[in-house]
């Protein structure tokens, strides 16, 4: 147990040094930064919801959607983003460089010495990039969740419930009069800027090659050089930098979208609020 504590305290201080936030925050206080109280603010946007339903005498949840479970999912998929960001901190400034690990060999050949830039795989690397793909993968799943959300809320009969992702959800609404609402404004742009790019790393990693692996792979590739030979990768410094940047440019992209994620519960919530308002409105 008392190893257990050491891991979480360490963790808790890379959330903390790192401004790494899930939505419940780091002090479980389940306060947005517009001041609303997380449990409090989607229970009465659902009563409202379901006040809608009496009003109109319609059952809106033919599915049997069970929106506490989803609020709880979302929390809880929250604190995984944080945590699988926070251990690949861990390990991100101790992956093995193969800018540091260089070698040169003189080349009889052609004269000249040359200097090669290996990739010797350490464990630290091989960690990174296991909580950088949980991480990728959480952040997937908390908008999917977002999505299930909105698409209970007030468009069970428009979208078949196997067929339900965030990306279907926003094309759906976008189709309706509430497209021009401020909070789908922003969620639609988030669609085809943020989410395009995590979903498009989460596919790769999901159903086609590790990070890892991919990394490995870069780097034995080769590339056309200013000369017009092709040149392998890891005999360029330049081009091996890019691959590091490529790999911490994950962890900096994760860190943003946590807080972009939270933002979107926000916008979520604050949407569905806004449908609910002009439906009553209509029918008052």
């Amino acid at each position: 147990m008392a190893l257990i504590d050491d891991i979480q305290n360490k963790i808790v201080s890379i959330y903390n040094s790192e401004g790494i936030n899930m939505l419940r925050g780091i002090d479980d206080s389940y306060e947005l930064k517009n001041g609303k109280q997380i449990l409090v603010w989607n229970t009465n946007i659902i009563s409202e919801i379901h006040k809608y339903e009496r009003k109109m005498d319609i059952n809106l949840n033919p599915f049997d959607f069970y929106f506490m479970k989803n609020l709880d999912n979302i929390l809880f998929t929250s604190d995984e983003l944080a945590y699988y960001t926070a251990n690949a901190f861990l390990y991100k400034d101790k992956i093995n460089n193969p800018i540091k690990d260089s070698s040169s060999i003189y080349d009889k050949k052609r004269g000249k010495w040359l200097t090669y830039y290996p990739n010797f795989q350490n464990l630290a690397s091989k960690r990174y990039s296991m909580f950088i793909a949980g991480a990728f993968e959480k952040l997937y799943n908390l908008w999917d969740r977002l999505g299930d959300l909105l698409w209970a809320s007030y468009f069970q009969d428009s979208l078949k419930e196997r067929a339900v992702d965030f990306s279907r959800v926003i094309d759906l609404i976008d189709n309706t009069e509430y497209n021009e609402i401020d909070s789908f404004k922003w969620l639609l742009n988030f669609k085809n800027s943020d989410y395009k790019e995590l979903n498009d790393i989460r596919k790769n990693i999901v159903h086609y090659s590790s990070i890892d692996i991919e990394h490995k792979y870069k780097h034995m590739d080769s590339f056309e050089n200013n000369e017009g030979k092709m040149q392998n990768i890891l005999s360029d410094k330049n081009e091996v930098e890019k691959l590091m940047n490529e790999r911490f440019g994950y962890y900096d992209f994760l860190k943003t979208q946590i807080e972009v994620s939270i933002e979107g519960f926000i916008k979520v919530h604050e949407l569905i609020e806004e449908i609910t308002n002009i439906k009553l409105a209509n029918v008052a």
